[in-house]
């Protein structure tokens, strides 16, 4: 991964990094930045951090698209409490196959 500068716009290798300090080569020497001052430039994919989606927000957002899509088909004999927890499980169905199949 790089880093450019953003006074100088100089661009830099990254030795290391965390949420508020960087660490770069410059020249023969490591210098340490503070992260806002700096413009991180991925190289690969290996330099993206892997970020787990967050199932709980997908989960309702599922449910929700499910239930409002389903308006459109007449609910005969069907509790609207019952046709939620059907959403809600179809959801989470949904849910274990993104996430690879059973776990």
């Amino acid at each position: 991964m790089k880093a450019r500068i953003k006074e100088t716009g100089e661009v830099l290798r990254v030795l290391d990094l965390d949420s508020e300090r960087i660490l770069v080569k410059y020249g023969s020497e490591v210098k340490s930045l503070r992260i806002h001052e700096v413009d991180l430039i991925a190289e690969s994919v290996n330099d993206y951090p892997k970020v787990e989606p967050n199932w709980e927000q997908r989960r309702f957002e599922i449910a929700k698209d499910v239930l409002s899509a389903s308006f459109s088909t007449p609910m005969e004999n069907v509790s609207i409490v019952s046709y939620i927890k059907d959403c809600v499980q179809i959801a989470d169905i949904l849910i274990e196959e993104l996430k690879g199949g059973k776990q």
